[in-house]
């Protein structure tokens, strides 16, 4: 069984059609939609009448009637086993889509439980009053409450390491040693200099 662009090939569609003009349809949607009308008993305008019949497609009648030949009939059931194909790959490409959305949807939730997990025995381990019933957004905020603390603690290893560098680094200033916090500040500059990539 041929499919419709192997009955009419595009090249033949394009050459018939011509300048012809159908507003947004293709040329083949024309040559389509003209099949379908003529198989359940309609007819078509005059240009595509025109174009069905140099194609071969339906059969030279008084006015407006004619009925599909040969090929007009094969063309017909082509382009409804291609509607057929066509609908079924939409179909298994959204049930693909919704397995896909799903599996995200799913992972997301894994996350989001995980997280919770996590704060839940982060929780056990360091809240002195848990419950274990407690929300994972209030203990959320429980941890940010000790925040202030690490900041600062880790603020203190910071100016640590820079004095344990700006001694480490004061040989470098022969001329600054008589005036220690120019030394230090000159340090310091370079420092955050070097830190920055500058």
């Amino acid at each position: 069984m041929r499919s419709a662009s192997e009955i009419i090939s595009d090249a033949e569609i394009i050459a018939v059609h011509a300048n012809a003009n159908f507003g947004d349809m293709t040329p083949r949607e024309v040559v389509n939609d003209g099949v379908r009308k003529y198989a359940i008993g309609y007819s078509g305008g005059h240009t595509q009448q025109c174009i069905l019949r140099e194609h071969g497609l339906i059969t030279k009648g008084k006015g407006y009637n004619a009925d599909l030949t040969k090929k007009g009939k094969e063309y017909a059931r082509a382009i409804d086993r291609d509607a057929k194909a066509e609908i079924a790959r939409l179909t298994k490409e959204l049930a693909e889509t919704k397995a896909a959305l799903g599996l995200a949807y799913e992972t997301a939730a894994k996350v989001a439980q995980d997280k919770h997990d996590a704060a839940m025995k982060w929780a056990e381990c360091y809240l002195k009053s848990f419950d274990g019933q407690t929300d994972s957004l209030l203990i959320a905020e429980e941890i940010r409450a000790l925040a202030p603390d690490a900041t600062a603690a880790l603020e203190a290893d910071r100016r640590r390491v820079r004095d344990e560098e700006t001694k480490a680094c004061a040989w470098c200033f022969d001329d600054d040693v008589r005036h220690p916090s120019k030394a230090r500040a000159a340090i310091l500059a370079r420092l955050d200099q070097r830190k920055e990539g500058v």
